[in-house]
């Protein structure tokens, strides 16, 4: 296995970052933050040629869970940079309870789902629906809402799209508007008990008919 030869700093770098690992293994953030620079920098080249064969030998985890100790960390950032902002101060939120960040891993996966403007938001709704002790079962639920009202304003503004710029008959526009309900609410549940595959070769086979 050929490896590289790195410089003083960086492997004196390296020992300490993966001294915070060894000390804090359940510490998220700073383990994530430590994960994150050893990956960018490349620091693992002197004894490896890839990060996952570093990750796996080095601490015997999965790229996917380094992962999601990283993407914690940044949003813990992320939530630090927006409370910093001004984010959750005001009569919108409570004076009872003081602002705090993810306390593990778990309570900041889910909200990786979404995006970098409604991680915020949807962290204020968990203080708030929480007296500012968060769980993960909370988080989950607050982004499990947000993404399923994100699904019904993609499907309305589908039907809106295809209806404005289409010029169909009022009944087939809504025939098209209850499918497009029956498959939202299919792909809530995941697509459970539906099969795409031959729900596609339905859409192919109107397909060929509108083509006759």
């Amino acid at each position: 296995m050929e490896v590289n030869v790195m410089t003083q700093e960086e492997t004196e770098r390296l020992a300490a970052l993966e001294d915070v690992i060894r000390k804090d293994l359940k510490g998220f953030v700073r383990v994530g933050l430590a994960l994150k620079e050893i990956r960018d920098g490349r620091l693992y080249r002197g004894k490896y040629t890839a990060w996952k064969d570093y990750l796996k030998s080095e601490w015997d985890i999965s790229k996917a869970y380094s992962d999601y100790h990283i993407r914690a960390a940044d949003i813990v950032g992320l939530l630090e940079n927006a409370h910093h902002g001004g984010h959750f101060e005001g009569e919108d939120f409570s004076d009872t309870f003081k602002f705090s960040i993810p306390q593990n891993e778990r309570q900041a996966r889910p909200l990786s789902l979404l995006s970098v403007e409604q991680i915020p938001e949807a962290w204020k709704t968990v203080m708030q629906m929480t007296n500012g002790r968060p769980t993960a079962l909370v988080v989950t639920k607050v982004v499990q809402e947000i993404l399923e009202q994100q699904i019904e304003e993609n499907k309305d503004g589908l039907q809106k799209t295809i209806i404005k710029e289409v010029t169909v008959p009022d009944d087939f526009a809504e025939q098209f508007a209850k499918l497009i309900e029956v498959l939202s609410m299919y792909r809530k549940s995941g697509w459970r008990d539906f099969n795409r595959k031959k729900a596609l070769e339905f859409v192919d086979s109107v397909k060929e008919y509108l083509n006759s």
